[in-house]
Formats: C-alpha cells, structure tokens, sequence
C-alpha cells in the first residue's frame, strides 16, 4: 500500500515501538513534524515492512502510475530510460508482482 502524509508517520509508529516510555518520548522529540514522507506499507510475514521514498521521487512516481494502471507505452514515455531499473527493483522488492491495465 502507498501512502503519502504531510507528517513523519512511519517514525510516529516506530517511536511507539518502544517499551520504555523515557524511549518513546526521546524518539518522539527527535521527530522534526515539518516533514513530509511518501511510503510503502507491506506484511511480511509476520512483521510489517515500511520503505521510505521520500528521496526517491522518480520510483515513487512509476509505483503511483503503476497503481493507476498506466499502459506501459504511457511508463515508456513517462519513464524513458529508467523504465527497466524501475521494474526490476520493483519487482524484486515485492512491490510489482504482476501487471494489468484496463487499456486492452
């Protein structure tokens, strides 16, 4: 699942990790709340999986087309070159594992 949120969520959650609560209060505090985040959500297993691509706007992009179900002319033209990397590191994280469009 893809989110996006104007606040640091996924270092909220990780801060109520904690069982000490001197722990999740430091952590808390160390949260700078003006920052925005763009994650992948995911189980596996039995724990859950969270990666951030704050940093990495172009994978986020193609995983958002990808989501819409963008004809893979469409991720060609959008994507150009970086169209292969983009699939194959989706593909081995997990976070493609097949392809449909409604565009025939």
């Amino acid at each position: 699942q893809l989110f996006q949120s104007n606040y640091r969520i996924d270092l909220l959650w990780s801060a109520h990790q904690y069982d000490n609560q001197d722990d999740i209060d430091a952590a808390l505090e160390a949260i700078n709340m003006e920052e925005s985040v763009k994650l992948a959500i995911w189980k596996l297993t039995s724990e859950l999986a969270i990666f951030d691509f704050t940093k990495n706007e172009t994978l986020w992009d193609f995983l958002q087309a990808i989501s819409k179900q963008a004809s893979l002319e469409q991720l060609a033209i959008d994507f150009g070159d970086n169209l292969p990397a983009l699939l194959s590191s989706s593909i081995q994280h997990g976070w493609l594992q097949s392809y449909q469009t409604n565009n025939g």
